[in-house]
């Protein structure tokens, strides 16, 4: 139970952290065969550029949230090559992406990406990104540097990445009693992610990092010698007392 006006402001604080503050992985760029802008097709394919990279978009990533393997924290590019007439899904790219890393995978393996209608060669690019929140694409010099420098590699159309697991989030607050019959309040989190990560985990990884950006206040020296008195105070009372050594924040 919480007093009165504390669930909101842990709830707005709580919901803020989960929607533009977790990390997650996404897809950046793409380059589809010799296509050199979105607004450009294929005759060999059934839908547009601009549907395919919307079907792109959807591709649903599951990572480590902390990465310990180096290669993985940069770019990571994965490539599909297929001769057609056939069908192109999510699942295609599973095996490439394998290749990286085991951790790794695509939870929509049946999502669907486009058709090729002919007996043709279809070469798929992706970059995948591990980042927060949301990121519009921007082109930077190094791409179009890169692509001046090396005209035989197919030009990357770049779109907007959601790296956030979470797609919604609210909150209500409710009126309860405690054990003595005082009026407290009770906060209820209604929380929406993509699967790549559980709810119970965001709400974790969101405590966490308001506890990263509260704690640095702890070691202000002012601050801990208020505390010690406070401290010597409640030992007095034969009071129980927690102290920061008695805290233990663990990765989960």
């Amino acid at each position: 139970p919480l007093d009165i006006g504390q669930s909101i402001t842990l709830g707005n604080a709580l919901r803020r952290t989960l929607l533009s503050e977790l990390s997650g992985y996404a897809v950046t760029g793409i380059r589809i065969n010799d296509l050199k802008h979105e607004f450009e097709n294929s005759n060999q394919i059934r839908e547009d550029t601009l549907e395919i990279l919307l079907n792109i978009k959807e591709i649903i990533i599951k990572g480590p949230i902390f990465l310990r393997n180096k290669n993985l924290k940069s770019k990571i590019i994965i490539m599909l090559n297929i001769n057609g007439p056939a069908i192109i899904t999510a699942g295609l790219l599973n095996i490439s992406l394998k290749k990286f890393s085991d951790f790794l995978n695509i939870l929509n393996p049946s999502l669907y990406i486009c058709t090729l209608t002919s007996k043709c060669k279809f070469h798929l690019e992706l970059d995948i990104q591990k980042s927060k929140g949301y990121k519009i694409a921007q082109k930077s010099k190094f791409i179009n540097l890169q692509a001046s420098m090396v005209p035989i590699r197919p030009h990357t159309v770049l779109i907007d990445a959601i790296y956030t697991p979470v797609k919604q989030v609210n909150f209500n607050v409710k009126k309860i009693n405690d054990t003595k019959g005082n009026i407290k309040e009770s906060l209820h989190i209604n929380l929406l992610t993509n699967g790549a990560i559980t709810p119970l985990r965001c709400l974790k990884e969101s405590f966490k990092l308001l506890l990263e950006l509260i704690f640095p206040f702890f070691l202000d020296s002012s601050f801990l010698t208020l505390y010690e008195k406070f401290k010597l105070k409640k030992l007095k009372t034969n009071s129980t007392n927690l102290t920061l050594n008695n805290i233990k924040i663990s990765r989960v």
